[in-house]
């Protein structure tokens, strides 16, 4: 993983900026922005590079509180996983594998319950 990129997002999940959300890189309810732990990187990612993509909103609030965000990126929406580009630029796959006898990131944030602290500490010994 670059080593740039794993310092930021390392300390991104430990700030307290971002609010921790499961099953998309990223989404609100109520006007909360909430993050998966591989949206966090997309973040830092775009803010940084901002000609790379955008994000995308879908309203609706009309049948529900939640308003979901994509990630486009030429051309392509993503909303579960890491575009390739983003991919390329970290050198963290789709959805952060980084053991094939472990569970990925998005597994450890989605289904395991590890809060953004644990999945840095992750991170810092994994990548």
């Amino acid at each position: 993983m670059n080593k740039e990129y794993k310092t930021k997002w390392i300390n991104a999940l430990r700030s307290g900026e971002y609010k921790q959300g499961k099953g998309q890189l990223r989404y609100s309810i109520n006007g909360l922005e909430l993050f998966c732990c591989l949206g966090v990187l997309c973040d830092i990612v775009i803010k940084e590079n901002p000609d790379i993509g955008k994000w995308g909103f879908e309203d609706k609030s009309k049948v529900t509180d939640k308003v979901d965000a994509h990630l486009e990126i030429d051309g392509e929406s993503y909303g579960g996983y890491l575009p390739f580009k983003i991919c390329d630029i970290t050198g963290v796959s789709t959805k952060g594998e980084f053991n094939e006898n472990r569970p990925t990131l998005a597994s450890y944030n989605d289904i395991q319950g590890y809060g953004f602290n644990e999945i840095a500490d992750l991170i810092e010994r994994n990548f």
